[in-house]
């Protein structure tokens, strides 16, 4: 994704389903080119799922997604799937499972406190992988788009 595109679908469109879905696209490219494999049968938690767009691309490449956030605002064709509610900001989301793969996009700009967010994995003897979607084209966003993947640790474990 040539990252202008992006900003020029937001501008002329807003934050619209297919610019979450350039996003999610964008980041799979990253993630794969960053050597993580999206394997069919993939557990992965889409944490802070929003309307699923990012776990729907994630599905498209076979994981089996669960869905977490605050209230369930899947898109109509989502809704039958696993869905756990977890206020990012209040409770402890480690009761949510263990997780091979867990994203996390969109999710930073709307928590109270990001620094609690993290704390438990920082703590964890696991890892953290996080970049700026775009990033893999060496330019940095402007806009908090992040995304985490491959966590090992407090949610589960991973190999990359």
């Amino acid at each position: 994704m040539i990252l202008h595109r992006l900003i020029g679908h937001h501008l002329k469109y807003g934050d619209d389903a297919a610019f979450y879905r350039m996003q999610a696209e964008d980041a799979i490219t990253w993630m794969e080119t960053c050597g993580r494999v999206l394997a069919p049968s993939l557990r992965t938690l889409d944490l802070g799922c929003g309307h699923g767009v990012f776990g729907k691309s994630l599905m498209q490449k076979g994981c089996q997604v669960t869905f977490a956030d605050v209230d369930c605002q899947l898109e109509p064709e989502l809704r039958s799937q696993p869905f756990l509610s977890v206020d990012l900001d209040k409770d402890d989301y480690r009761s949510l499972g263990t997780y091979p793969f867990i994203v996390c996009s969109n999710v930073f700009e709307h928590l109270a406190s990001p620094q609690r967010f993290l704390s438990p994995w920082n703590q964890e003897d696991g890892s953290i992988s996080a970049g700026p979607i775009g990033s893999h084209h060496g330019a940095g966003m402007i806009f908090p788009p992040f995304i985490i993947w491959g966590l090992s640790g407090a949610l589960g474990s991973t190999t990359a």
